[in-house]
């Protein structure tokens, strides 16, 4: 039996919402932090050792995918954890490396 499929029509609001989001995206520094964060939340010193990134331009970054809606934070003691927002995105950098442009 054929999975029926949703038929999604989206207006011109969303789809520039959409195209925003991506553009957040497409960053090699940013998709290495999702990268990073994808299994388990991370604080930002661990963050810039494990990606070898000055705190700075980490910062930044991180601002950008929060503010987009991509990244969450919270605070544990005088630590801030960033971590994936939702299991859509982590679906999403699941999808990525199948894509033919991520191939090489």
């Amino acid at each position: 039996m054929a999975e029926k499929k949703e038929n999604i029509i989206l207006d011109d609001d969303r789809i520039e919402e959409g195209a925003e989001c991506l553009k957040a995206l497409a960053s090699p520094v940013r998709l290495k932090i999702l990268f990073t964060l994808k299994d388990k939340p991370m604080c930002v010193t661990d963050l810039e050792q494990e990606l070898g990134i000055s705190q700075s331009s980490l910062s930044q970054h991180l601002r950008t995918l929060r503010y987009k809606g991509i990244v969450a934070k919270t605070r544990k003691g005088n630590k801030v954890y960033y971590t994936i927002s939702s299991e859509a995105f982590r679906e999403l950098l699941n999808l990525l490396p199948q894509i033919a442009c991520f191939r090489g």
